[in-house]
């Protein structure tokens, strides 16, 4: 079995694991562990899944994983254990990282031609629901008890989803369900 699909399984339980956590109130101050494993992991088999397939889009996911992941870990740990970053920027910031890491794999997801990732990209809706919260709700010692928190329960339960399907698209995927890129050619003059 070729490495992406072993990394890329176990990156996306390990996430599956993370936004379960989340789900709770108090086992999410626990949720930087699997988080941070689950970038490690995740990042690399976008990047090796890239190389495999000859797509950019997996690369720059890879690449934007590695990258702006471990921001978020350590902005959102920044935020639950420093009392001089517990504010509603820090809270936005983080969502704005994550949010972007989080859109490139919904477009990589779309791009292949496999039905758990077509369910995976479901991650769409956490994405904007996780912003949404953050930014009319961003007081972040009363978004639990605001209408916020629900946002925040629903996006991370979407993410559980999201993070199972595209862990079974990794196991089930071969190279012939990427999409090849679409390459437009200039047609020849009419004359």
């Amino acid at each position: 079995m070729a490495a992406y699909r072993i990394l890329g399984f176990i990156g996306f339980i390990f996430s599956a694991i993370t936004a379960a956590l989340g789900t709770t109130i108090l086992l999410a101050l626990v949720a930087f562990i699997p988080w941070f494993i689950s970038i490690i992991i995740r990042g690399p088999s976008w990047i090796l899944l890239s190389v495999t397939t000859k797509k950019k889009l997996y690369f720059v996911t890879g690449i934007l994983v590695i990258i702006l992941g471990p921001f978020s870990v350590a902005f959102i740990f920044a935020f639950t254990t420093a009392s001089g970053m517990q504010g509603p920027l820090t809270f936005q910031l983080v969502a704005l990282l994550w949010g972007i890491y989080s859109f490139f794999e919904f477009l990589s997801y779309i791009s292949i031609k496999l039905i758990f990732f077509r369910i995976a990209s479901v991650n769409i809706i956490s994405i904007i629901l996780m912003n949404f919260a953050v930014i009319y709700f961003s007081d972040p010692k009363t978004i639990i008890k605001d209408p916020g928190g629900y946002f925040i329960f629903v996006a991370f339960i979407i993410m559980v989803i999201s993070a199972i399907f595209a862990a079974i698209g990794f196991f089930k995927f071969t190279v012939k369900e990427a999409k090849p890129e679409i390459k437009y050619a200039v047609p020849p003059p009419p004359y």
